[in-house]
C-alpha cells in the first residue's frame, strides 16, 4: 500500500509532516482528502484536525511575534536605536 500502514482502530494511517506551514497545510488538505474517501473515520478525523489546527495557530503566533519583531527592529534602525532585537533568523 505504498508506505502506508494499519494504524489503531483499523483505519488507514498516512504520515502527515508539519515541518514548516507549508507542509502543514498539505497535510491538512491530505486529511481532509482522506476522510472524505472514507479512510479515516469520523472520531480519529476529529482529533487530528483539532491538533493540527492547535498546530497551524502556533506557527502562525511564531510567525508574527517574529515579524512584530523585525518590525521593531526596522523602526528602531529608522529612530536611530542600535539595539536590535533578537529574532528567531538573528538580528
Amino acid at each position: 500500500m505504498n508506505n502506508e500502514e494499519r494504524g489503531r482502530r483499523g483505519v488507514l494511517f498516512q504520515r502527515f509532516p508539519l515541518d514548516t506551514a507549508e507542509t502543514a497545510r498539505r497535510s491538512f488538505a491530505r486529511l481532509i482528502r482522506a476522510y472524505a474517501k472514507g479512510l479515516i473515520d469520523r472520531d480519529l478525523y476529529r482529533d487530528l484536525v483539532y491538533g493540527m489546527a492547535a498546530y497551524t495557530q502556533a506557527i502562525k503566533t511564531t510567525r508574527d511575534d517574529d515579524l512584530e519583531k523585525r518590525i521593531s527592529n526596522l523602526e528602531g534602525a529608522l529612530n536611530g536605536n542600535e539595539r536590535p532585537i533578537q529574532t528567531r533568523r538573528g538580528a
